[in-house]
């Protein structure tokens, strides 16, 4: 296993920390979640669990990048603009390994997560890797910092 593409639990706790003390982190997370759970106002599968996300993270729900229909994947420009709604800028992801932000996909599990991956990687973005405990971790430990609504 590629140790650089997971992310654990402590390292996105400390970009989570970054995002609500300095507005920013080196690193950014999207969230594969259906926006009514990313935001708080559906609760999670897992009983127990909060809804909500963590500070900074954008949303991108998967299944909006297929053709319900078909359950094709889109093609690139309407993928592009998927990301752009949520507020993330792919070309500035694919730029020089120097500038570019590492990106950290993150879901309910750990396996949607992937999907993003898939994508994104599609899309030309490199500095990817997937938080493999994902909400179900994240929303179930007590320092954890969570956020609802669009903030």
């Amino acid at each position: 296993m590629d140790k650089d593409l997971i992310r654990d639990y402590d390292q996105v706790l400390k970009i989570a920390k970054l995002h609500q003390s300095q507005g920013g982190a080196p690193s950014l997370v999207i969230d594969a979640r259906p926006s009514a759970r990313f935001n708080g106002a559906a609760a999670e599968p897992r009983k127990g669990l909060s809804s909500g996300h963590m500070p900074g993270a954008k949303n991108v729900p998967l299944l909006e990048l297929f053709d319900q229909q078909t359950g094709e994947l889109y093609p690139d420009q309407h993928l592009e603009e998927a990301f752009r709604r949520a507020g993330v800028d792919v070309a500035a992801l694919k730029a020089s390994s120097s500038s570019a932000k590492e990106v950290i996909l993150s879901c309910g599990s750990g396996v949607t997560a992937s999907g993003l991956y898939f994508v994104l990687e599609k899309l030309g973005v490199e500095h990817l890797a997937v938080f493999d405990g994902s909400w179900t971790e994240y929303a179930s430990r007590p320092e954890s910092i969570i956020v609802k609504g669009d903030q």
